[in-house]
């Protein structure tokens, strides 16, 4: 089994629990957040549909569109579970872009963070790249989050990786 447990740092210095791997390896407890489009799941086990084809990015207007609401679930404790064909390449994308939610994480930080726990191929293309790049908490997304989840970005503080127990991922993110 190649599924993993991941730890996800949501604007607010939120810390959610995201599972991801392969889909055909979706636990029973768990609801999917769809990222191949070629493989087809119960409509009543997925939270939200962004698929996309195999070492594509996501279409933009879905990635918009189901982001919010991948967070409202998360900061509700909902049991998602991200997953595609390999658990690679699309997977990764979307933990990179939700690790790059956080304010204090830019884009090639969050690859990096993503690599690290997850798997160390992870976002696979350079299209893939420069979407995380792009949803990283931009302006356009940070507004839409908080427009639609009235959560309020906080600025990278001091200390909050050492805080939490996270300083090996600030050395890390230095390292890269």
């Amino acid at each position: 089994m190649t599924t993993k447990t991941l730890p996800i740092f949501l604007p607010g210095d939120q810390i959610a629990y995201i599972m991801a791997g392969p889909t055909r390896e979706l636990p029973d407890d768990r609801l999917l957040v769809r990222c191949a489009e070629e493989i087809p799941a119960d409509p009543s086990r997925v939270a939200v549909d962004i698929g996309t084809k195999d070492f594509q990015p996501f279409d933009p207007d879905k990635l918009t569109a189901g982001l919010p609401t991948i967070i409202r679930l998360l900061k509700e404790d909902y049991r998602l579970y991200v997953g595609c064909m390999g658990g690679t390449g699309r997977t990764g994308t979307l933990l990179a872009i939700l690790a790059g939610q956080h304010p204090g994480m830019n884009g090639p930080d969050a690859i990096k963070y993503i690599r690290a726990i997850y798997k160390s191929g992870a976002v696979e293309t350079a299209e893939q790249k420069e979407q995380v790049a792009e949803f990283s908490m931009t302006e356009e997304v940070r507004n839409l989050v908080e427009t639609g989840l009235h959560l309020d970005p906080v600025p990278e503080r001091p200390g909050f990786m050492e805080r939490i127990g996270m300083g090996w991922l600030k050395r890390l993110l230095k390292a890269g």
